[in-house]
């Protein structure tokens, strides 16, 4: 029996029906991340990596697609970790985390909802900060040897 995994590894869907509904499901999770890129408190990563996944065991070329969009490509990388996050991304991410996730605790206690949900979202949006405070960082490059040596002279 021949080998169907792709270069990634990945084993694809067997049947014609599987690959149709994974591709459907990729390029709608496309579609919603797109949304999320302009529209605050949809997100737009985990819509990402559905796609990719679903691309990577229906369709390679939209897989390759993804992965090379220069839209797509940056959120894609750094959510599978290729790519190291900035400490411009990582402090703006942070910030949106706390905002929206304040925002959301003020309007529920003001809508009455129970404290259990204001809790669960603070605690949440807690574990999302540390999360992407802990994420691996790009490395700081330190300046040039020669550049150190003319601003000393």
């Amino acid at each position: 029996m021949p080998d169907n995994s792709h270069a990634t590894g990945v084993n694809p869907a067997r049947s014609r029906l599987g690959r149709w509904l994974l591709t459907a499901i990729g390029v709608l999770a496309v579609i919603l991340a797109a949304i999320g890129m302009v529209l605050p408190g949809l997100p737009t990563t985990i819509f990402l990596i559905l796609a990719l996944f679903c691309f990577a065991r229906a369709c390679p070329p939209l897989e390759r697609w993804l992965l090379n969009n220069r839209l797509f490509a940056p959120y894609v990388r750094i959510a599978c970790g290729d790519q190291p996050m900035t400490a411009r991304q990582r402090a703006t991410t942070m910030m949106l985390i706390a905002g929206f996730s304040g925002l959301s605790c003020y309007l529920l206690h003001r809508a009455g909802q129970p404290q259990w949900t204001v809790l669960l979202v603070g605690i949440l949006a807690v574990i999302g900060v540390v999360f992407v405070y802990r994420y691996r960082r790009a490395p700081i490059t330190p300046p040039h040897r020669s550049l150190v040596n003319q601003e000393s002279s």
